[in-house]
């Protein structure tokens, strides 16, 4: 009997531990750009008022478009923002879009000065949720 009681307790405790219905690992996540411009987002766990934290000078061409250019009158996916609501790590996403113009003629001190930003989220996953997974810009 002891040992049902000892198996019972581990698999629950397991089941709490590895089973949540929280974590989704694939959420989709979609930026909408529905501007005639190529748009560059920032995202991270904590919020950037003052001058931006991240240049993005020193990057490979590849590593930037692919990670964080949305093209002009295009639909990405940006799964790994999904992922990070989801498993509410942190509870908010703050997410930035920045003109694709702006960060390739500024210099990275011109550009930390006056974080050009021309939209900010702010988003859990309820509001993330509530807009269908995508932002939609502008």
């Amino acid at each position: 009997m002891k040992k049902k009681f000892t198996m019972s307790f581990i698999m629950t405790v397991l089941l709490f531990c590895f089973a949540s219905c929280e974590r989704r690992d694939g959420q989709d996540f979609y930026v909408e750009n529905n501007s005639r411009y190529n748009i560059v987002l920032n995202w991270g766990g904590f919020p950037m008022d003052g001058p931006a934290l991240t240049c993005f000078s020193g990057m490979n061409e590849r590593e930037f478009l692919d990670d964080f250019v949305v093209k002009a009158n295009t639909v990405k996916n940006l799964e790994n923002i999904g992922n990070s609501i989801t498993r509410k790590s942190p509870d908010t996403i703050y997410m930035y879009i920045y003109m694709r113009e702006d960060v390739d003629n500024m210099s990275c001190e011109e550009f930390k000065a006056k974080n050009p930003y021309k939209k900010r989220y702010a988003l859990t996953q309820t509001d993330a949720e509530a807009m269908g997974w995508t932002i939609t810009y502008p």
